[in-house]
């Protein structure tokens, strides 16, 4: 079940959350600020984290900071109702802007697809968009049960490598293996404490990935270059794949089938006869 923490009861948000007029939303995370957008309430966003850039119009509003490191000055100077993050740690800055009145919610990243499902429910009771967080939740649950459909009759063998060096990898207890999972493919790295953990560079002889994604383009020439990566299967059928748009695979925001329909694509193609 996904976990999230408030600043404040969690009754007292529900019972405030319909009658608060009007909202004054500030996001601090990417995929926060793009279910607000898919939720028609983009003209409700007053501020966001610099790291938000999608839709188009969200990159004209004022900036609050850094996605880790958002500044409770700028925050508090746009006069919020609801300031909703993911993956922020809780912190006394928080607390006090809900002692000045300001409704502060932060998520936990999400785990699982179902997670994100969740966040996107609860974003919808709190901003009185509940119909349409439903609506919203139904449509990709339709997306997503398609995907499930066209999986591959052979599940390749699957690494996702968020970053080299360190090589860093997404493990099995992450959102994007479950939409690797859903996709078709067969996640090498085994869930743990540590959800993108650091790995050796033999761990690649251990592996064996039929399919390497690199989610970010920065780190597809590193990856290309060791030879540990080489020497893998994925290297050797040329599917060491970094061409995904990287906020569509990373971001647990509504954007997200896109990403598997395109990883579906990869790993149907890297089937033999399928």
């Amino acid at each position: 079940m996904l976990r999230f923490k408030l600043i404040f009861l969690w009754s007292i948000i529900l019972s405030s959350a319909i009658a608060a007029s009007p909202l004054r939303i500030v996001s601090l995370a990417p995929a926060i600020t793009e279910i607000l957008a898919t939720l028609n309430l983009t003209g409700e966003i007053v501020g966001v984290s610099s790291d938000c850039d999608y839709p188009e119009t969200v990159k004209r509003l004022p900036k609050v900071g850094a996605f880790l490191q958002p500044s409770l000055e700028r925050i508090a100077s746009l006069s919020p109702t609801l300031v909703l993050g993911m993956g922020q740690p809780d912190s006394p800055g928080f607390r006090q802007l809900q002692k000045k009145g300001t409704r502060v919610v932060l998520f936990d990243n999400p785990d699982k697809i179902i997670d994100i499902y969740n966040i996107i429910r609860q974003i919808g009771i709190l901003t009185n968009r509940k119909e349409r967080a439903s609506e919203l939740i139904r449509s990709l649950k339709d997306q997503v049960a398609i995907i499930d459909q066209n999986r591959p009759t052979i599940s390749p063998a699957v690494m996702v490598v968020i970053w080299h060096p360190p090589i860093t990898v997404a493990a099995a207890n992450t959102f994007i293996c479950d939409m690797v999972k859903h996709a078709g493919g067969n996640n090498v790295i085994e869930g743990g404490y540590i959800r993108y953990p650091h790995i050796e560079r033999e761990l690649m002889m251990y592996k064996n990935p039929t399919v390497i994604i690199v989610a970010d383009q920065a780190a597809a020439d590193a990856v290309r270059k060791d030879v540990m990566f080489q020497l893998t299967p994925a290297a050797r059928r040329g599917f060491i794949v970094s061409d995904i748009n990287p906020d569509l695979l990373l971001r647990p925001g509504p954007r997200f089938p896109i990403a598997m329909r395109r990883l579906q694509t990869v790993f149907r193609a890297s089937v033999p006869h399928e």
